[in-house]
């Protein structure tokens, strides 16, 4: 039972603290830009350098946890964030903060986050028994989401009282990750044979694995859409309730409401996930996420853009579990770290864009044409999805595990 797994709740408890602390610095960083330049572009900019840390930095980290002691990159990639968030905080604090500084944050934090998920994916995957991953994952989304309910109000609030305490915050949130990740005590190590392959042809391994199956490489394609969507969608409520006159505090509240509708759909992700038909549920995001992002367009209201984020979000959940349990049930466990990284390259390809794209889209045509542009887009992609052979035909996860 996984309410008895020590290891696995000290894994998922280091995780969900760290998540928190990083939903506060999410919301705090387009907001310390806006409040320093004014800049929807800049704040663009920012976005996408961290973004830009994941996807470059995303195979050459998933190559090295299939290298490394998985426990030792958890514990490097925490203190690195420790370290960063604190001079954020720090210069914050003392009034010398530019938009340079939040930029290189925004990069290594995002560059160390890439190495420790692959590593944290494949301790999941020692940790837990194939029978009981589709419930594992799925309270690894409901964890998420719920740092998304707590983490932006709150950094909201931190940020109105003093710029510095939501990075604060963040930096301790690492520092908690990495006392749990030190108490785990299952071997995290990796065979010799996996620590003695060549490293360039690990970086493309992952990447050759993941393309020759034809559900996965159809799952991640589809997520890459909705990764660039949901990216630029949450920069643009932040900028549109801005516009309209919301300040920091009711941002936050925004995108917390966002996160409760996220979280309602993780407590139903076992559930709607093992439904006879997955490929319903996948398709579901695409078609409601259409019609939802257009009617932003109608409001700067931040509660009713805050209703209409999550909404979009609401089946994302289960989403995830059908294709993070398929990942990681059929991966073999000496390519858990280049084949995680390899998925998450492949989902991230299009996010970096949305930042910047966004920000110049906000600029040029302002809050409604761009939530119609978005919406537009998402409405190709939908079309893509849905004729897809592969996406109307996702296997039941029993189906995996023999349960």
């Amino acid at each position: 039972m996984l309410s008895g797994n020590r290891d696995y709740l000290m894994l998922w408890s280091g995780g969900a603290v760290s998540l928190l602390g990083t939903q506060m610095s999410t919301v705090a960083y387009p907001l310390a830009v806006l409040a320093l330049t004014g800049s929807a572009t800049l704040a663009g900019v920012v976005g996408t350098t961290g973004l830009v840390a994941r996807l470059v930095l995303r195979l050459p980290a998933g190559a090295l946890v299939d290298r490394w002691d998985r426990r030792h990159a958890m514990l490097v990639a925490d203190l690195s964030r420790v370290a960063v968030l604190a001079s954020v905080a720090a210069a914050a604090a003392f009034g010398v903060l530019g938009v340079a500084q939040l930029a290189v944050a925004a990069f290594v934090e995002n560059g160390f986050g890439e190495l420790f998920r692959p590593a944290s994916i494949a301790a999941f995957r020692r940790v837990v028994r194939p029978a009981e991953m589709a419930t594992a994952v799925s309270r690894l989304e409901a964890r998420s989401y719920a740092a998304g309910v707590a983490g932006p109000p709150l950094g909201g609030v931190l940020f109105g009282l003093a710029r510095s305490l939501p990075f604060a915050g963040d930096a301790a949130s690492y520092a908690y990750s990495f006392l749990a990740t030190l108490v785990v005590r299952t071997p995290m190590g990796v065979t010799p044979a996996t620590q003695h392959e060549n490293l360039r042809g690990q970086l493309t391994a992952g990447l050759g694995w993941v393309w020759g199956q034809r559900v996965i490489r159809a799952m991640l394609l589809s997520a890459a859409g909705f990764g660039f969507v949901f990216r630029a969608v949450y920069l643009a409520v932040i900028v549109a309730a801005r516009a309209g006159g919301a300040n920091p505090a009711q941002v936050g509240t925004m995108l917390g409401t966002a996160g409760a509708c996220g979280f309602a759909g993780a407590l139903l992700a076992t559930r709607l996930a093992g439904t006879r038909h997955p490929s319903l549920v996948v398709l579901g995001i695409f078609w409601s996420t259409t019609a939802l992002v257009s009617l932003m367009a109608l409001t700067h209201d931040p509660y009713l853009l805050g209703v209409l984020l999550g909404t979009t979000t609401f089946l994302a959940p289960a989403a995830n579990t059908i294709l993070i349990s398929y990942v990681i049930t059929v991966t073999p466990d000496a390519l858990q770290g280049r084949v995680d990284a390899a998925g998450n390259f492949v989902t991230g390809a299009a996010s970096p864009l949305a930042p910047l794209a966004v920000g110049l889209l906000l600029t040029k045509i302002g809050g409604p044409g761009t939530f119609l542009a978005i919406g537009g887009i998402t409405a190709a992609i939908a079309m893509a999805v849905t004729a897809a052979p592969a996406m109307r035909s996702i296997p039941r996860l029993s189906e995996l595990t023999g349960s």
